[in-house]
């Protein structure tokens, strides 16, 4: 079962309220301007509470700078595989096997780099009927890109290959999510 945790946009250390003072808005007065409660405000200048992309655009516009200069985006690890998934276009759930031979790997060669991947938090596997390994589109995205990586480092290990899986993946997500809020600062 994945977790049900998802990206979130939060604040950036205590830029949020340095900003806000700086411009001379009480958090009263700040929050009705940008159309949230002044607890909201709150819980977010905090960190306990993230933001829509929208609220992030609107509280960026009254302080009059980027959405970078205020939060940061936090992603789940279960999140980065989601981005290849929708890169790749793949649409319906693969089973291990199918995969498995498209990639040239033995059985053994194959559950080894799942559970390298696995063990990395990169892919969450299940299993089917007869303990059949399920795979979903973004974890057949996730394993061709590894392999990739793997033809490309040859001389690395299993472990190398999938921390720089990772690293690929966070670092793509990452510009993604900046160019979503880049285009939503835009409108």
């Amino acid at each position: 079962m994945r977790s049900k945790k998802r990206t979130r946009i939060i604040a950036s250390g205590d830029a949020l309220k340095r900003r806000r003072l700086g411009a001379g808005y009480n958090a009263v007065r700040f929050s009705r301007i940008v159309g949230i409660t002044r607890a909201q405000l709150s819980m977010i200048e905090l960190r306990r509470s993230g933001v829509s992309e929208q609220t992030a655009v609107e509280i960026a516009r009254a302080l009059d700078c980027g959405i970078t200069d205020l939060f940061e985006i936090v992603v789940p690890e279960h999140e980065d595989a989601g981005l290849l998934a929708r890169v790749a276009g793949t649409a319906k759930p693969v089973a291990g096997r199918p995969l498995r031979v498209d990639l040239g790997l033995s059985s053994d060669q194959f559950y080894r780099r799942v559970r390298a991947l696995a063990d990395a938090g990169v892919i969450i596997p299940e299993r089917g009927l007869k303990n059949r390994l399920i795979l979903s589109p973004a974890d057949e995205a996730v394993l061709r890109q590894f392999r990739a990586i793997e033809q490309r480092y040859q001389n690395r290990g299993l472990e190398w290959c999938a921390e720089r899986l990772r690293y690929e993946i966070a670092t793509a997500r990452a510009a993604a999510l900046e160019a979503r809020l880049e285009q939503l600062e835009g409108r």
